[in-house]
């Protein structure tokens, strides 16, 4: 099978024909695992064109080279600027949407078809970077002006829209919807406020997706065990990261929702970082052999790979996928 081939299978709930599926949500040690990384954020801002077109052809050989070591199935965007603490951005992200779709197609053009191509949106109403970090404040909001919170989901959700037909169009298979709900203990709001002002909506995206010809996949740190019904209602393909972190076991989730969500994940990146080789493999062996039968499932981490991931340490994982992962 193709990477792409294997990915398209395995979240549509069939059986990939060699091995697991494997996706990541961000893959931010390039340098570490291949040696070099790409040029994104300010660094290619202050680019010429000319320097802009060589560093997006650059970047796409890069994405593709670490894919290929990984044995990554599909290739997700950089996404937009974002910032992991107050100042701080992420480290991957570009400039512009449009200088997104452009390194969109170099990877598409480079890889020929080989690998699924997913674009990265989100920032609907359940998230609280939405908020501006202020999640009281926007429950006020929901008491006190239900309408102008319905406005505003109306108005994220047309901005995403009309971004992913763009992206379908730029050679997407998927789209990645990143929106966070919960924390450890729970969701950020309650099943009834989000059952009023995030299902609705996301409900609407996933058909939407559907429509299009694109994958509909969620991400959402968290426990979740309190809406699993609404999340399955929703219609969307997949869910990643599935948090161990907050207690959800995705090879008990697995068995509830075979057949009707895919589940990306859900190695612990805490143990990627900190873990013993042992340890390590130990883990994935777990994930994989009480998720992989049957389709319906794509191996990868429960979250990004993060600045601090050795490569060895993720080595370990990708051989451990070629060990447990086999059909």
């Amino acid at each position: 099978m193709t990477h792409k081939e294997r990915f398209m299978a395995a979240i549509s709930f069939r059986q990939p024909s060699d091995m697991v599926a494997m996706f990541e949500l961000a893959f931010q040690i390039y340098g570490e695992y291949i040696g070099e990384d790409p040029v994104v954020g300010c660094d290619f801002a202050n680019l010429s064109p000319k320097e802009k077109e060589r560093a997006l052809h650059r970047n796409a050989e890069i994405m593709i080279e670490a894919a290929q070591k990984a044995g990554h199935d599909a290739i997700l965007d950089f996404g937009a600027y974002w910032e992991v603490a107050p100042g701080v951005p992420a480290l991957l992200w570009l400039p512009t949407f449009e200088d997104r779709l452009a390194q969109m197609r170099a990877v598409r053009d480079a890889a020929g078809g080989e690998f699924a191509l997913a674009g990265v949106l989100g920032g609907m109403i359940g998230t609280i970077p939405l908020a501006g970090g202020d999640v009281y404040g926007l429950i006020e909001r929901i008491y006190d002006d239900p309408e102008g919170v319905h406005t505003e989901a109306e108005s994220i959700l047309q901005g995403m829209l009309a971004m992913q037909r763009e992206m379908r169009e730029t050679g997407a298979d998927a789209i990645i919807n990143c929106t966070d709900i919960a924390f450890n203990t729970g969701t950020f709001f309650s099943p009834r406020q989000l059952e009023e002002f995030f299902f609705p909506y996301l409900a609407r995206w996933a058909k939407a997706c559907k429509e299009e010809g694109l994958l509909s996949i969620l991400h959402t740190d968290g426990n979740l065990h309190g809406v699993m019904d609404q999340i399955l209602a929703s219609g969307i393909n997949a869910l990643q990261c599935v948090d161990p972190l907050a207690g959800m076991d995705i090879g008990s989730l697995k068995k509830e929702v075979d057949g009707k969500l895919a589940l990306i994940g859900n190695v612990d990146c805490s143990v990627l970082h900190t873990g013993t080789p042992e340890e390590i493999d130990g883990l994935c062996k777990e994930v994989l052999e009480s998720c992989k039968h049957g389709g319906g499932f794509a191996f990868g981490g429960c979250n990004a790979i993060f600045k601090g991931i050795s490569a060895e340490s993720y080595q370990i994982m990708v051989d451990a996928r070629k060990k447990y992962g086999s059909y």
